[in-house]
């Protein structure tokens, strides 16, 4: 029975060969969309999984609150917490922190800067990282070890084994590499390019780690439970735990409080964003986005096969009759008919499955991800992928195989069975449902090309083109100021570069110092809350931020050249200027910028500080990226701990620029390799990921649209052979070919038309949710909406022109002949 329904399913396929096409290139595509993006979502939601015991393992995050200022939510503690909780705690498995630094890796002349992972020798046992070379049980056993990922041993030995070889880490700090371990994959939010120990000498400590109580954002610090359930208590109970050991071991200042967290790793990625994290998180939003994309292509892809199996089940109706006819009852062919929608099903999806695993390095150049092939070979994903199948199966195999299995054999023997009343009604409702798909996804398309458009040209207060970014430069005691006022006097000197200024923060980074003003009798918790900003007297003639009132910095002037004076915190200054931005007027109680200017008030740091004369005020500052709102911000020359050149290049000779700096910078900081990258580039990555997913939704609104318009072209062919004679006879009664035209194409408008109910509140409120991630965005109003329906509109009418003017075009006579 079987193979005599593949057989006629064969048939089928031969016989129809539009209708093969057109469902099998609809589902493939969609099929094709849907495993692309579900090899992204099942990475991202599956992040940490693959590691052994991953059941098991917590982090210990801090927050620090203090009265008058938002609390920081850390993705680190305490680094003496370590000790602490493990004789607190020793029925733990194992515990390790985890701290990043870059740094000028060595080998003979060849130097680059890696990222290295200072750990505990205890990592090994928490983190069961799979050893390509070495063992794990040694590879941290004295302090100078090293375990090199996959890349750092191809980068720095080739094809040689590492093992036993010398790489030194900040020079002279020789470490022995003792073991090479695989690349991590992405599902994961640990960084591991190289790892050394915490006590090996190149970790530079200022202090030693198990002594350090002074700062709670110095080490990410792990915990491994002795099992599941220990985990799952330990959520609870440690918190409570660290929050005693901490109390006890250190002197907490008045109005300051810490709490803490116990987080899975394997609940990380979605967790809220904290400072320290390594890796940046999943976004939700995005990710729901993502997911309904991807069931919206499939839904469109799999009802287009619907449509056109109701459609063209008229042209089966003798068929239907004649099997009926000679004893097949309704059951048997509700088995054929739901076979074949599963052979056409499973066709289209499994040329999709071969077309993603081609197109798969396309989607992730168009996702910016290093997406890795074999998550499209993954078990679990593959179960998931074959759970949807079947649910896709059965959605769109049982009402085709109800509705032609439903037919009367005698009037479909004579030709005059139609579908039931409620089959039109069924299709234009698929075909609405399909449009109304396409236009929601081109309307969330144009408002976020609208919104990455607007961030990109909103005037932030400073001028970020032309402009270089050297960062990470370390700081080194008394030689700084003296290295960083070389390094600037020599390049000013260059006709290719028009200045140069150092800061502590580029205007790109989340900038997350605060401090406040204190108006007579207030303490820090009354004051009002501003951030802070330390630069040098140049700082606002490079990024071209006037000044609305006062002055800028002048290095003649005693207390705006104090710092390079004084290069240390061991001499506080009596006063120390200052300019601030119009929104911190209100913190130094002031109505207008002039009034501002000449007040002395005292700023504190939080734990201290000294008083400040506000020498100049200028407009707002986006110095935070455009998620947040203006806030209050200080500016104060303090250059001795700026490590973070800007350098304005004239544009017209943009190589002389880079070549000098890399020349000056060779001669200035012989002992540091040189990062240089664009300001207003660093500026632009802060909205990758918006400007990914703005990728990915136009390039499947595209998709829809194409899917949905193929099934409304086979539609209206099936629509336009049927009603040939109906134009025939409209014709010989005097009706124009353009009235026909007309009249047939109205047919196919209206569930166009209709889906905008649809459409309109499914794109308005996940835009407003996208939206609302920015302090400032554009308004959202009818107009993209509105060129979506207008583009749904045309593009479908596109597609059943062409059909239904060579109908309307057809001779009455020849028209009326038609069976």
């Amino acid at each position: 029975m079987f193979g005599h329904w593949l057989t006629m399913a064969w048939r089928v396929v031969k016989s129809d060969k539009a209708f093969t096409l057109i469902t099998m290139l609809s589902l493939s595509v969609g099929a094709m969309a849907a495993v692309l993006i579900g090899s992204f979502l099942h990475e991202e939601l599956n992040h940490e999984r693959w590691l052994t015991d991953s059941d098991r393992i917590l982090r210990v995050e801090t927050t620090f609150a203090r009265a008058g200022r938002p609390p920081i939510v850390t993705a680190t503690t305490f680094p003496a917490l370590k000790p602490a909780l493990d004789a607190r705690l020793p029925e733990l498995a194992a515990t390790s922190r985890l701290t990043l630094q870059w740094n000028t890796i060595e080998r003979g002349e060849d130097r680059e800067s890696y990222q290295v992972a200072f750990v505990d020798p205890e990592f090994f046992d928490l983190f069961k990282l799979p050893f390509v070379e070495g063992d794990a049980e040694t590879a941290l056993a004295t302090p100078n070890s090293l375990v090199l990922s996959e890349t750092a041993a191809k980068r720095f030995f080739g094809g040689e084994s590492p093992i036993g070889e010398i790489l030194v880490i900040e020079r002279p700090f020789e470490s022995v590499v003792t073991g090479v371990v695989r690349d991590l994959p992405n599902a994961t939010h640990l960084l591991a390019p190289m790892i050394a120990r915490l006590d090996n000498e190149a970790a530079r400590a200022n202090t030693p780690f198990d002594e350090n109580w002074d700062s709670f954002s110095a080490a990410q610090l792990y915990a491994k439970a002795s099992s599941p359930e220990h985990a799952a208590r330990l959520v609870e109970e440690l918190p409570s735990t660290v929050a005693s050991i901490v109390a006890a071991s250190t002197e907490i200042p008045d109005g300051v409080t810490f709490s803490f967290d116990a987080t899975p790793i394997r609940a990380i990625h979605f967790s809220a964003p904290k400072s320290g994290d390594l890796k940046p998180r999943g976004d939700p939003v995005q990710l729901s986005l993502f997911a309904a994309i991807a069931t919206v292509l499939l839904v469109v892809s799999g009802f287009n096969f619907v449509i056109l199996s109701v459609a063209r089940g008229a042209q089966r109706t003798r068929e239907v009759g004649l099997r009926k006819a000679v004893g097949a009852d309704r059951g048997v062919l509700m088995k054929q008919y739901f076979v074949e929608s599963a052979l056409f099903t499973l066709g289209g999806v499994l040329i999709g499955y071969a077309a993603a695993e081609l197109a798969h390095p396309w989607f992730a150049r168009l996702v910016g991800r290093d997406l890795e092939l074999s998550t499209l070979r993954d078990p679990a994903f593959l179960a998931t992928g074959v759970a949807v199948v079947a649910g896709l199966i059965v959605v769109i195999g049982a009402y085709p195989a109800v509705f032609l299995s439903s037919l009367r054999p005698a009037s479909a023997l004579r030709g005059r069975e139609r579908a039931s009343a409620a089959a039109p009604i069924i299709t234009m409702s698929l075909v609405t449902v399909q449009f109304a798909a396409a236009i929601a996804l081109t309307a969330a398309a144009i408002i976020m090309a609208s919104q990455i458009h607007y961030i990109m040209n909103k005037p932030l207060g400073f001028e970020p083109a032309d402009r270089f970014i050297l960062h990470g430069v370390r700081r080194d005691g008394a030689t700084t100021l003296a290295r960083l006022e070389t390094f600037k006097t020599r390049l000013r000197a260059h006709p290719a570069i028009r200045s140069v200024s150092a800061t502590s923060v580029l205007p790109d980074w989340d900038l997350d110092d605060y401090g406040a003003f204190l108006l007579p009798g207030q303490t820090f918790d009354e004051g009002a809350r501003s951030l802070f900003l330390s630069v040098d007297v140049d700082f606002l003639k490079n990024f071209e931020m006037p000044v609305v009132a006062g002055r800028d910095f002048d290095i003649a002037r005693a207390r705006d050249r104090y710092f390079y004076d004084h290069p240390t915190f061991d001499d506080p200054p009596e006063i120390l200027s200052a300019v601030i931005t119009r929104s911190a007027l209100g913190a130094v109680g002031a109505e207008t910028p002039e009034a501002a200017v000449g007040k002395v008030i005292d700023f504190d740091f939080g734990g201290g500080g000294f008083p400040l004369e506000i020498v100049g005020v200028i407009d707002n500052v986006n110095y935070r990226s455009l998620r947040h709102e203006v806030e209050p911000l200080v500016m104060v020359p303090m250059a001795h701990v700026s490590n973070v050149f800007t350098i304005h290049f004239d544009p017209a000779r943009h190589g002389d620029a880079a070549l000098a700096i890399e020349a000056v910078w060779n001669e200035t900081y012989p002992d540091q390799l040189m990062s240089l990258d664009y300001v207003d580039q660093e500026m632009i990555a802060q909205y990758d990921d918006d400007r990914r997913l703005l990728r990915l939704a136009l390039t499947f609104a595209f998709v829809a649209v194409a899917i949905a318009c193929l099934g409304l072209y086979g539609l209206a062919a099936f629509s336009v052979q049927r009603r040939t004679k109906e134009v025939g006879v409209r014709k010989a009664l005097g009706a124009t070919t353009g009235q026909v035209t007309v009249l047939m194409l109205w047919r196919f408008a209206v569930p166009v038309v209709v889906a905008n109910v649809i459409a309109w509140p499914a794109a308005f409120f996940a835009m407003r949710a996208w939206l609302g991630q920015f302090a400032y965005h554009v308004p959202l109003n009818v107009v993209p909406f509105a060129v979506a329906s207008a583009a749904g509109l045309a593009v479908a009418l596109a597609a059943v022109g062409g059909h239904a003017l060579r109908a309307a075009a057809t001779r009455p006579a020849l028209a009326l002949r038609v069976e």
